[in-house]
């Protein structure tokens, strides 16, 4: 059976459920924390020697990386989309939604976990020829900033969570989205079409010091935003997920988002090989 026609079944079954399965736990914002999830632990292995390892993750906090939440059951994820069962209904409306407004938008990667993650990031430290010796000595600075413009490292990224998506226009790659029409018209009056589905940027231009730089094509499931916004919200103390929502909130209210071109740095990197393994 063609994917196109399983795609489409899964839609006509899950859609209509949407309201009754899903809604009993599926409101994080609401409720302060996102369901499913094991507090952030920031000492995941990423080479597995303590010094240069200890040496990536306080380049990776100056950056503004933050350890982040772990999904604390696979079993929690719905295929063929790889996320956290809450996200699905949302993420049909919005997929809908963007066909009926002329926009084919698919996830390309969506739960990732931390074993995953550093099977990405050693191979990006492989890719720039960087020996976990030199970096324990203090070297490859300027390679080591490069791969963190766009990878995080192992236990800091909001993939492991299930709740964060990225996503391509048609079949153009993440490195296009920022500037493809799908991309403004969800970036439109605040991203007002994607809030209404309960997706935020995750990386938005707007908010320094996050960590990577702007990925439009990130994307991260909080439920109601308008509730982050209230000053007597409080996150749970583990929801890293909510404390940088309700910070995305904050920093893009009131400004008119238009694209978000990531320059890179060609002399080091292609898109091809990030669009090969995206490792925000």
């Amino acid at each position: 059976m063609p994917i196109k026609t399983i795609r489409n079944l899964l839609i006509a079954v899950i859609l209509p459920m949407a309201g009754t399965v899903f809604a009993e736990d599926c409101r994080p914002s609401l409720a302060g924390d996102h369901p499913n999830l094991v507090p952030p632990a920031g000492g995941a292995i990423i080479t597995g020697h303590p010094v240069a390892d200890e040496r990536l993750r306080r380049i990776a906090r100056e950056r503004g990386y933050r350890p982040q939440a772990r999904l604390a059951d696979e079993k929690e994820l719905a295929f063929p989309w790889s996320v956290h069962r809450c996200v699905v209904p949302h993420w049909i409306g919005l997929h809908k939604a963007a066909l009926e407004a002329g926009h084919n938008i698919t996830i390309v990667s969506g739960y990732r976990s931390v074993v995953r993650q550093r099977q990405i990031f050693l191979s990006k430290l492989f890719e720039f020829g960087i020996d976990t010796q030199a970096i324990a000595a203090g070297k490859h600075d300027e390679e080591i900033a490069s791969i963190l413009d766009f990878s995080a490292l192992p236990g800091y990224s909001r993939h492991h969570s299930g709740f964060a998506i990225d996503i391509q226009q048609d079949t153009d790659g993440l490195s296009a989205f920022g500037d493809s029409p799908a991309y403004r018209w969800l970036a439109a009056d605040n991203f007002s079409v994607a809030r209404r589905f309960g997706f935020l940027p995750s990386y938005p231009r707007e908010l320094p010091g996050q960590g990577p730089v702007p990925e439009p094509w990130e994307f991260i499931w909080v439920g109601d935003a308008t509730d982050l916004v209230d000053d007597d919200f409080e996150p749970a103390a583990g929801d890293e997920l909510l404390h940088s929502a309700r910070r995305i909130v904050l920093a893009i209210d009131g400004r008119e988002a238009n694209t978000a071109t990531v320059q890179r740095n060609t002399r080091t990197r292609t898109d091809a090989t990030i669009d090969e393994l995206p490792g925000g």
